[in-house]
């Protein structure tokens, strides 16, 4: 189930390349709130937008129980005021793992993770009872992003340069940032920010891991 997986960024293979494709720099962006959603120079990052984009990726298809959608259709209509702050940000390895965060504390906080399991059908649920289930997985789930950010600390760069991965390698591989070829290809050309990924590929966000 997409929301019970782990975030474990030391799955990811050792590799002996070393490439950086640096930051891409902060341009000037016109971000203001509009009845629609937020307006992003001239792009309007809507829930509607980010759900559109959530639909086409197979693995969240794959992964998700159509009963769960008009949750998840809800939860994307909060993400733009949610990440507001950080539209404009290019995407990297931390951006992207702090919006994971952000977004995993938001689902946590409220009562979205009760809400989307009785969505699931019962054999989604791999034998266990409901109320089960979230008593056991929500203080996990907690306990896990504690975990991960004192590993990780302020530097997420350093970290990964300590097990042998680069950033370019860590989200092009697929149990890291898991990026298709096309969002690679958009981000390595430069000036891609979370507001982009949101419309181009927003379960890079929402997905954990495989």
């Amino acid at each position: 189930m997409l929301l019970t997986k782990c975030l474990i960024f030391s799955i990811v293979p050792r590799h002996p390349d070393y490439l950086s494709a640096g930051t891409p720099p902060r341009g000037n962006v016109d971000l203001k709130p509009t009845n629609r959603g937020f307006h992003m120079n001239n792009t309007v990052i809507t829930g509607e937008k980010i759900f559109e984009a959530l639909k086409r990726d197979p693995s969240f298809i794959a992964e998700t129980p159509e009963s769960s959608h008009g949750v998840w259709r809800e939860v994307c209509d909060q993400i733009p005021q949610l990440l507001a702050d950080h539209l404009d940000q290019p995407v990297t390895v931390d951006s992207l793992f702090r919006m994971k965060m952000k977004v995993l504390r938001f689902l946590l906080d409220g009562d979205w993770m009760q809400r989307m399991i009785k969505t699931y059908p019962k054999e989604m649920l791999g034998g266990f009872d409901f109320s089960d289930l979230l008593e056991m997985l929500i203080p996990t789930m907690r306990s896990m992003i504690e975990q991960l950010e004192e590993i990780i600390g302020d530097d997420i760069n350093a970290w990964l340069e300590t097990q042998g991965i680069t950033e370019e390698i860590f989200l092009a591989h697929p149990k890291g940032g898991h990026f298709t070829e096309s969002t690679f290809t958009q981000w390595k050309k430069g000036g891609f920010t979370i507001a982009d990924l949101l419309v181009k590929q927003p379960n890079t966000i929402f997905k954990n891991t495989d």
